[in-house]
């Protein structure tokens, strides 16, 4: 029996401990995931202008990919190499910062994909300008290392529809017709941060 004059969720917790605390579980699990995701986007920044290519690769699945319309490196090893590319050389130089965005964050069970903007900062003669703005489209898979990426697409914000699709709502029942999702044919280059 229960008391009447408690408010119906002092109820719930009264009648139903077991479906509450399996509520608070999931609920819980769903905070630790867009806070574990959130790190690895925003270690990525700090990592790539330190330069410490093993936190970037650390942060990616065996198979995981990062995409540039510039350039593509296939695996964690590929991706932390990126820090030593002679463009990156070049901005380490003369001044970097690598900033990004809070981004949006979607889990669907063991998979999850995060879209957000970066912008990487140059020094000049002139103090700091915006050297490249894109869009980030991200997707990562749970593992029994935690979070991993599997994919990173970026496009410069140029007014291109390719870069502005990266940011556009990926549609639940349909994910494989999401732009990030389609195939494409890029050679890596070792031309670009």
């Amino acid at each position: 029996m229960h008391d009447a004059t408690l408010p119906a969720c002092g109820r719930l917790a009264m009648n139903q401990p077991e479906d509450n605390m399996q509520s608070l579980e999931t609920r819980l699990r769903a905070i630790e995931d867009h806070i574990a995701i959130q790190s690895i986007i925003a270690a990525y920044g700090p990592a790539v202008d330190t330069p410490d290519g093993n936190v970037i690769g650390a942060a990616y699945a065996k198979t995981g990919r990062y995409q540039a319309a510039e350039f593509v490196f296939e695996g964690p090893e590929a991706v932390a190499g990126l820090v030593d590319i002679k463009t990156h050389q070049d901005y380490l130089a003369r001044g970097c910062a690598h900033v990004l965005s809070p981004h949006h964050i979607k889990v669907s069970g063991d998979t999850a994909t995060a879209q957000g903007h970066s912008v990487v900062f140059l020094h000049g003669v002139n103090g700091w300008a915006a050297e490249r703005v894109s869009a980030n489209h991200w997707a990562f898979i749970r593992t029994v290392d935690g979070w991993k990426v599997t994919q990173r697409l970026n496009r410069l914000l140029d007014g291109s529809a390719a870069a502005r699709a990266l940011l556009a709502p990926c549609p639940a029942d349909h994910p494989a017709d999401h732009p990030a999702n389609q195939p494409t044919d890029h050679a890596p280059s070792a031309t670009i941060t």
